[in-house]
């Protein structure tokens, strides 16, 4: 048994370190009802029923005509039923940072556009614990040393490099207490039920083939929660449940499927396949093709 498999199973009760949620409620919406967002899409479509909708123009009016907000992101649109219907998931923002523990899902009808419910589990009438003044490399650094030493792995930072994926999020590579030497670092926000929003860094990656997600203190790199995937999941799983909650970027199937971050690096030709596996990076004759464009911040740092 690896020493990171001893880790996983004894080091960790992903019960006790759980996120905090909040109260999550559903609204539905019928004819008799009345749809939320009926008058944009009667003023959209203007009697033209075959115009495309735009799943995310959609989302974009009813946010601002419902919360008078844009401070949300889409993180992913999928259609079930044949295509009749979307399930779009959404994170709550605050001044551009995600809200880790906040969910929204709401279902459209594809055709006409109309929002069919809505289950929504955000926070509300909250302070904020902004994060330290300190520089983002060395931010960075922090975490991943906090993370190092509560597994007990060292971690050399001269071979450690970050590259930014999408504003406020890198990727770290090299990494000695990753099972594929990558970790997703985001920087954001996590709420509690003091209705206090504090400052975090989310640290996603495997931890023994196994995807695990922490939230970490900004101002000292103490867990805050931590979720495990160890489950399939599917867009029509209860969204109230945010320990379930997983896009599909972080769904995998075996061990094999290492590379969980970056959708450019699938196979469109199936080079990914070995023996009837199927790899989620370029594979075969024991060699692996990854991205050779270099655009890395050195972490040396300690």
């Amino acid at each position: 048994m690896s020493f990171l498999i001893t880790v996983y199973a004894y080091l960790f009760d992903f019960k006790k370190i759980a996120p905090e949620i909040p109260n999550f409620k559903t609204d539905e919406y019928d004819a008799t009802t009345g749809y939320p967002n009926e008058k944009f899409i009667k003023y959209t479509l203007n009697g033209n029923n075959k115009k495309p909708i735009n799943i995310e123009e959609v989302i974009n009016e009813f946010f601002w005509e419902y919360y008078d907000t844009d401070e949300y992101i889409i993180d992913s649109i999928t259609s079930i039923n044949e295509n009749q219907f979307s399930n779009v998931f959404i994170t709550q923002t605050f001044k551009n940072y995600e809200i880790f523990n906040s969910k929204i899902k709401i279902v459209l009808n594809n055709k006409n556009g109309l929002i069919l419910s809505k289950t929504e589990g955000i926070w509300k009438n909250f302070s904020v614990k902004d994060f330290e003044e300190r520089d983002l490399v060395y931010s960075l650094a922090m975490m991943l040393l906090s993370m190092s030493n509560i597994l007990n792995v060292e971690i050399d930072f001269n071979d450690v490099f970050c590259e930014e994926k999408s504003n406020n999020s890198f990727i770290a590579q090299n990494v000695k207490f990753s099972s594929n030497g990558e970790v997703l670092i985001t920087k954001g926000l996590i709420g509690n039920n003091n209705n206090q929003l504090e400052a975090a860094w989310k640290l996603d990656f495997l931890l023994d083939y196994v995807y695990v997600s922490f939230v970490l203190s900004d101002l000292n790199g103490k867990i805050i929660s931590g979720i495990n995937y160890v489950s399939k999941f599917t867009m029509n799983n209860d969204v109230s449940n945010i320990n379930s909650y997983i896009d599909s970027q972080k769904m995998f199937n075996d061990i094999s499927e290492l590379n969980i971050f970056d959708k450019n690096k699938y196979s469109p030709f199936g080079w990914n396949q070995d023996q009837k596996v199927n790899y989620m990076v370029t594979i075969g004759n024991n060699a692996r093709v990854v991205n050779g464009e270099c655009k890395y911040i050195s972490l040396y740092y300690f």
